[in-house]
């Protein structure tokens, strides 16, 4: 099942263990509640969910409760905006790693266009 399908079909109390791992320093939940704020599970807010990607690729980049994944830091800084930290995750990955994430940052973000207002509003391309 696909991440978006597997959304659609999330609990309110899967949802609710999500975000009390989330709090609790998860990464990979933290990816979940920020995905959860695409409209889907939550009222689509784009702030909310930058700041949950943020939380989780800082985790990623230092390996903090999850195995240190420069690829899953350097997809998540792309997607929040914070380049100096993506170009810090990048530095660590081989040209065709850098390509593959590239390619998912920019699928992610076709799947997910940010109202143009908010996008501004949070210095995120869209």
């Amino acid at each position: 099942m696909d991440v978006w399908a597997r959304l659609k079909t999330m609990t309110p109390s899967e949802l609710r263990t999500f975000m009390e791992k989330a709090q609790g320093g998860d990464a990979e939940a933290q990816c979940w509640v920020g995905r959860a704020y695409s409209g889907l599970l939550l009222p689509r807010d784009g702030e909310e969910a930058a700041r949950w990607f943020l939380k989780s690729a800082l985790l990623y980049m230092e390996g903090r409760g999850v195995r240190q994944d420069y690829m899953q830091a350097y997809f998540w800084f792309s997607l929040n905006g914070h380049e100096g930290n993506a170009a810090d995750a990048k530095s660590h990955l081989s040209l065709q790693q850098t390509r593959e994430t590239d390619g998912l940052v920019k699928e992610w973000k076709e799947q997910h266009r940010l109202n143009p207002e908010v996008a501004a509003a949070l210095h995120i391309e869209n």
